[in-house]
């Protein structure tokens, strides 16, 4: 029976001690449209407007602290789900 086991890092380098500690921001994020999609398929912010939901992440923003860029591609409205 094989099991899966995690690897240990033996050794480091300065850039990515960097890349680990540092912290993704949430400040400053706004959610954009999936351009990859037709137009007539894509979310888009004005949809949200005054229609008593708030857009809720599908896969949470929280989920990627380390990385700016994966956290970046949490606030892309094909990632949304009305909540109330």
């Amino acid at each position: 029976m094989e099991r899966l086991t995690g690897q240990k890092k033996t050794s480091s380098s300065s850039e990515d001690d960097a890349t680990i500690t540092a912290a993704a921001s949430r400040k400053n994020k706004r959610f954009y449209e999936e351009t990859a999609l037709p137009p007539h398929h894509r979310s888009r912010n004005h949809h949200y407007r005054h229609s008593g939901y708030d857009r809720g992440h599908l896969a949470p923003a929280a989920d990627f602290p380390f990385n700016d860029e994966e956290m970046d591609d949490t606030f892309v409205l094909s990632n949304i789900s009305p909540q109330r």
